[in-house]
């Protein structure tokens, strides 16, 4: 079995296609997912491969047979990434660490070296990547819309074997299997048939290999056709026979003007929307806060908006919104909360004060407690006052079930009147995981399950729906955790809050239950900490630097300060000073993605590429769906001079972010480097059709156009870069060049003219003037 992928974000979200409109080659592979197979199991990956499409699946590189996968699908592959059910070993073959389900016997490559993770460190780092791959195996297999093929080398399945196989796909849903075997009498190679509901038998000569190892060659084109009428039979649509870039969003004529009126959880929700739909849709998304006065600016924005969207509280709001466009049609989205697991929350600690650096303080409503409050005011030692508060039972000052019914019965109010259901959700996890961090700041599931409601109420596609689930790994609100009451964990079951549970506090880090309580009596908090992250990023680098040196002294063990600290170096040129930084952050938080990014940053920097590649490698292992590092890991390995890997984790990105023009526009420049001039114009075709007003853009789209022999349309891109930023002598010289090119000299001369009208003293104008 061969795995040399190393693109690891999941690439199946292709742009939505016009209705009636056909799918290109690398679309139509990536509604296929693969269960592996028997006897080079990668296959299905490797012809993907070919089209340029990247999915992640747990399956894709496995060789297992059909019985194994059969039992799996059965047992909803139950216990795969537990430790005690996978082995990591280094083959002798490689260099990188391997791992193997004990039970299944799925092996697939980590892409992480030996030389730079011990086996202790990789088992954990694998772990967590499995049960990631399960959870998605799963919502894949659950949603029904791919088509999961499989195949065996070594023989046809029988049809006993086969129905049992198909049985365990359909008991997820309405899903179909793919199942590829060899051509007989009756079925010529070619042949595709609906054996079934949710059942395709697609029929080939031979595979890639024979039934006793010899190799015949890659059969792409074979496996395409199979593939091409397995799709036109599931949904009746054709398919184009061509590999082309993604399709370019059509956006709408008119975009809507969108107020929405709420606290941080309207201003996440619109966070999300603006990220993942608005570059489709073309709305304006404006949050107006609830929690203050209206200003002059929010009532206008009120005024003007096509549609209001109006958060539902259980008391009235501070801002006041009755009357303003009361014509306006109206959406509604209810406020969230767990407050019952923190009976105590609320009220703000006695001595939090704001700061220009920290809105809200360290210790405000959602990071607070009135039972330790009081006895602040009461001056009790903080000691005594923690270890009473460790031994108190809350349910003897306050009824906790009655409390928990009172919540979620406003939950479910707030959800019927707004159409939603989240009081269920709410009522179903509470007690088996964490989803809420604080009594207002909901954790991942429940962001994503308002975030998937309220797309669909604005009419978001369901491929931006699914994109945002997946891409939505960490929740959008704060990190910080208020801690849960050990009592009240306790009566409600929650065996998750464990003694030794510690809970994150701003950028220090982590701290137990009791810790936190003693901190927060004693008013303690990193000050110098969170100034001087605020002074890095204002780019005050002398002041940041000494801040940040005092945070570290104060704590040591707070990744953040040296990761922060490291920016500051490096932006001093201090490298070496810098990577011993931030690979002290890493050892605090070696699963934290940004700080393996910003190592793998740096080390580019500082020349050494192959150290770069591995930082960056495993940053996209920790956070696979977060573009940025896909592009940072395309770039190094670009120096390296493997242009062609870093087009296909481009591809992945713009998956994750189709919307953004820059991730065209690297493209383009990716599939120049490789020669490859026609679609590199068509990816910056792409780029300028997303924002057709970026000057930048479209000189480097006569610049295409003009390496593809395209003249007239070189100086048509180049003439609408001119007459958005006419002032800029750059673009007029190369419009000069486009024109000369074209033996149009005296308009050449005429634009250098101006140019040199514009910019006297510009010598490079003189130059091409002369």
């Amino acid at each position: 079995m061969d795995d040399p992928t190393s693109v690891h974000a999941d690439t199946s979200f292709a742009a939505e296609r016009i209705p009636g409109q056909s799918l290109d080659s690398r679309d139509l592979v990536m509604r296929f997912e693969s269960l592996g197979g028997t006897g080079h199991g990668c296959e299905f990956g490797l012809f993907q491969r070919h089209f340029d499409a990247e999915p992640v699946g747990l399956l894709r590189w496995a060789d297992l047979s059909h019985d194994l996968l059969t039992r799996a699908l059965e047992t909803r592959f139950d216990g795969v990434g537990m430790p005690e059910n996978t082995i990591v070993f280094n083959p002798d073959h490689s260099d990188e660490w391997w791992t193997r389900d004990t039970r299944f016997w799925m092996a697939m490559r980590s892409f992480v070296k030996v030389a730079d993770v011990d086996q202790e460190r990789m088992t954990v780092m694998v772990c967590r990547r499995l049960q990631g791959l399960r959870r998605k195996l799963i919502e894949d297999l659950e949603a029904g819309d791919k088509i999961f093929a499989f195949k065996n080398l070594k023989r046809n399945l029988t049809d006993t074997e086969l129905a049992q196989l198909h049985a365990a796909i359909r008991s997820y849903g309405d899903t179909t299997l793919f199942y590829i075997r060899y051509a007989d009498e009756t079925h010529p190679a070619g042949t595709v048939e609906a054996m079934g509901p949710g059942l395709l038998v697609g029929f080939i000569d031979h595979f890639s290999f024979t039934p006793d190892d010899k190799p015949l060659g890659a059969i792409n084109d074979a496996l395409y056709a199979l593939c091409e009428r397995a799709y036109e039979i599931q949904t009746g649509r054709p398919v184009a026979q061509s590999p082309s870039l993604p399709r370019p969003v059509v956006l709408p004529s008119r975009s809507r003007r969108v107020a929405l009126i709420g606290n941080c959880q309207a201003q996440a929700m619109t966070n999300l929307y603006q990220k993942f739909a608005a570059g489709r849709t073309g709305d304006i998304l404006t949050h107006v806060p609830s929690y203050e006065d209206l200003t002059e600016e929010d009532r206008a924005t009120i005024e003007r908006a096509d549609l209001v969207v109006e958060q539902l509280f259980d008391i009235k709001p501070q801002a006041d919104v009755a009357g303003i466009a009361a014509g306006t049609p109206r959406l509604f989205i209810p406020m969230v909360t767990a407050g019952f697991l923190w009976p105590f929350a609320g009220q703000a600690h006695p001595r939090n004060a704001d700061c220009p650096f920290l809105v809200g303080g360290p210790y405000g409503g959602e990071a607070s407690d009135s039972y330790l409050n009081r006895l602040i005011l009461a001056g009790t030692d903080p000691e005594e006052a923690v270890e009473a508060y460790m031994d108190l039972d809350v349910r003897n000052r306050t009824n906790l079930d009655r409390l928990y019914e009172l919540i979620i019965d406003r939950q479910r109010s707030r959800d019927e009147a707004a159409e939603y259901r989240i009081s269920e959700i709410i009522e179903q996890h509470f007690r088996s995981e964490q989803i809420f961090l604080s009594p207002y700041h909901p954790n991942v599931r429940v962001a994503v399950s308002l975030a998937t409601q309220f797309f669909q109420q604005m009419g978001a596609s369901p491929q931006d729906i699914a994109r945002m689930q997946a891409c939505t790994r960490v929740t959008p609100f704060p990190k910080g955790e208020l801690p849960i009451h050990p009592s009240v964990a306790r009566h409600f079951g929650m065996d998750f809050v464990t003694p030794d549970r510690r809970y994150r506090f701003l950028n220090e880090g982590l701290f137990t239950f009791r810790e936190y309580a003693l901190r927060y009596m004693r008013y303690e908090w990193n000050e110098a900490l969170e100034e001087g992250m605020s002074l890095a990023r204002a780019g005050k680098l002398g002041e940041a630097h000494d801040r940040l040196v005092a945070a570290i002294t104060c704590k040591p063990d707070a990744a953040a300060a040296h990761n922060s600290l490291s920016h500051v170096l490096v932006a001093q040129n201090r490298l070496e000073e810098g990577a011993a930084e931030i690979r002290r952050a890493i050892e605090i938080e070696p699963d934290f993605a940004a700080y393996r990014a910003n190592y793998g940053v740096i080390l580019r920097r500082m020349g050494q590429l192959e150290e770069a590649e591995a930082q960056l490698r495993q940053a996209v292992i920790a956070d696979p769906v977060e573009p940025h590092n896909l592009i940072l890991l395309a770039h190094v390995l670009r120096q390296r001079g493997q242009a062609e890997e870093g087009c296909a984790l481009i591809r992945a990105a713009i998956d994750l972010d189709p919307y953004s023009p820059k991730l065209f526009e690297e493209l383009a420049d990716f599939l120049e480097a490789t020669g490859d001039v026609p679609a590199a114009l068509r990816a910056m075709q792409q780029a300028v059709e997303l924002a057709p007003e970026r000057a930048r853009a479209l000189a480097r789209l006569c610049h295409l156009f003009g390496r593809n022999g395209q003249l007239a349309e070189a100086e048509a891109a180049v003439r609408s870069a001119v007459a958005l930023d006419p002032k800029a002598a750059r673009l007029r010289i190369v419009l000069s060049d486009i024109l000369l090119r074209q033996n149009k000299h005296l308009e050449a001369l005429n634009e250098v003219l101006l140019a040199a009208v514009t910019h006297p003293d510009d010598a490079e104008v003189y130059s091409h003037l002369g």
